[in-house]
């Protein structure tokens, strides 16, 4: 007995300033498998309020094989360009930065 199994995807958005974390429901996902098309993954709000994901062959691929997608944000700081004041005093690097 072939029994099939049904997957739902959804893509959360989840903030880091105490907002309520968003879920966008997946209804379709569409490949555009043309090795000619730059690396690409979009998002539409379709009219029923759940989500179309397209991507190309180079971004995601075989999309039964991803179990998640992640944003990485990395902030990047100069050192030499920050000036910290605690209690109207420049702090040094060591102060700062340990």
């Amino acid at each position: 007995m072939n029994q099939k199994t049904e997957s739902k995807r959804s893509i959360i958005v989840v903030k880091n300033n105490g907002e309520e974390n968003k879920k966008l429901s997946l209804s379709k996902a569409t490949l555009l498998d043309d090795e000619s098309l730059p690396g690409m993954i979009h998002l539409d709000e379709l009219k029923d309020g759940t989500w179309r994901l397209t991507f190309t062959k180079k971004t995601i691929g075989d999309i039964s094989t991803i179990n998640s997608l992640n944003i990485l944000r990395e902030n990047f700081i100069d050192k030499r360009e920050i000036r910290c004041y605690f209690n109207a005093k420049e702090l040094s690097n060591e102060e700062r930065f340990n």
